[in-house]
């Protein structure tokens, strides 16, 4: 049986993953997708409810990233054995327009504004694990973007 300790990693490479540049929407960035949408609707923060299949707020579209990170999360459940009724509840949330620290505000003209990932994954004793990733991104424009032909 696996170690619960090891959700924390699992809360890790979901944060990662969540903000990488490879988690795209039709070719583009789904993070960039998803700042544009969040500024249109002067949201600053966005939580997603992976197991329940739900989005706050819910002018939000979460195109497929529901449907996506939850068979990720399943793949790492199952490749570190953990059975299905170990996981109550894994939340990722991400908040945009953060105060910038000083070298975010040297790059901001390159990378956009400061947003944070948080995911928690909450197993059968109530214990929650939990990862924050902290980076920068600007808003969807495929003007500026290359399409992705993955």
């Amino acid at each position: 049986m696996p170690r619960r300790k090891e959700l924390k990693g699992i809360a890790y490479a979901t944060a990662d993953h969540f903000i990488s540049r490879y988690n795209s929407f039709n070719g583009y960035w789904a993070l960039g997708i998803l700042y544009k949408q969040a500024n249109l609707l002067n949201i600053n923060k966005v939580c997603f409810d992976i197991l329940n299949q739900t989005v706050l707020p819910k002018e939000i579209n979460p195109h497929n990233i529901l449907s996506y990170f939850n068979e990720f999360i399943s793949k790492q459940l199952d490749g570190k054995k953990f059975k299905n009724n170990v996981v109550k509840k894994i939340i990722i949330e991400v908040e945009f327009n953060l105060k910038a620290n000083e070298l975010e505000i040297l790059y901001k003209n390159i990378y956009g504004n400061p947003f944070e990932c948080r995911v928690f994954i909450t197993d059968d004793f109530e214990k929650t694990y939990s990862y924050t990733r902290r980076s920068c991104c600007r808003g969807h424009n495929s003007s500026r973007e290359m399409r992705s032909c993955r």
